[in-house]
């Protein structure tokens, strides 16, 4: 799993470090898998390592590469999705909750 410090800070990874240095906390991946109803955002997703830029990001979701975000009025115009659902997708979501989603 990539470490948002070690990396590059450009784009989602970038505006998600300046967050979390705003915010003085991290988000991390034991908070997304400890709550897995959550709903996060791509600066989230970024902020724990798990994508990096926005426009590759989409092309993925277009391409269907990546799970669909939320429609309506949890997501509303904005990239969300549910914790659990990009947990699934990246088989990070510990094993009593994957069972449970099947």
């Amino acid at each position: 799993m990539p470490n948002i410090d070690t990396q590059p800070t450009t784009g989602l990874r970038a505006a998600a470090a300046k967050r979390a240095r705003k915010r003085g906390v991290k988000l991390t991946l034991a908070e997304l898998q400890a709550d897995p109803s959550q709903i996060v955002s791509p600066l989230d997703l970024a902020e724990v390592g798990l994508v990096g830029n926005y426009q590759t990001l989409k092309n993925k979701i277009a391409a269907g590469e990546f799970p669909s975000p939320i429609s309506g009025p949890l997501g509303g115009r904005f990239l969300k999705w549910q914790a659990g659902t990009i947990l699934e997708f990246f088989g990070l979501l510990p094993k009593q909750e994957a069972d449970a989603a099947i």
